[in-house]
């Protein structure tokens, strides 16, 4: 299985920087190669970086890892987000303000909402009731 450096949807606060330092350490403290015979616990799971590469490193060991935010939720939901962006994408076409900018054509805006308020909402057919996508690139704006 594939060992990954850097979570899927990069996030302020990602552990990846600390990878090398974590294995070092665990490699110290543990007696085996594999980790049998321990348990390894990332309190601030998040994305689950370091609880997967913890599992990769010392595939014997238990791992388990703090998903407060319900993180692999999201990443179940992936492709839901994929398919949410191609359309906000495919709505906005090359009237994609600048990155600080915000997007002022009325018409997008509206056909935003509009497509918002066909989103089916808690995921009830499958859909992510708003993308995070959204939120970046518009702030608030399209959601009053």
């Amino acid at each position: 299985m594939k060992i990954y450096n850097k979570a899927p949807v990069p996030y302020f606060g990602q552990k990846r920087y600390f990878l090398k330092d974590v294995k070092a350490f665990l490699q110290k403290v543990i007696s085996n190669s594999d980790g049998a015979g321990y348990t390894i616990v990332d309190l601030f799971g998040g994305t689950g970086l370091l609880a997967h590469n913890a599992k990769r490193w010392f595939p014997e060991a238990k791992v388990v890892y703090n998903d407060f935010d319900h993180y692999t939720n999201e990443l179940a939901n992936i492709s839901v987000a994929r398919s949410n962006w191609s359309d906000i994408t495919r709505i906005i076409g090359e009237n994609k303000p600048s990155r600080m900018g915000k997007l002022d054509d009325k018409n997008i805006l509206s056909e935003i909402k509009n497509w918002l308020n066909n989103q089916e909402v808690n995921g009830g057919g499958g859909k992510l009731p708003l993308p995070v996508c959204l939120v970046s690139l518009f702030g608030q704006h399209c959601l009053k």
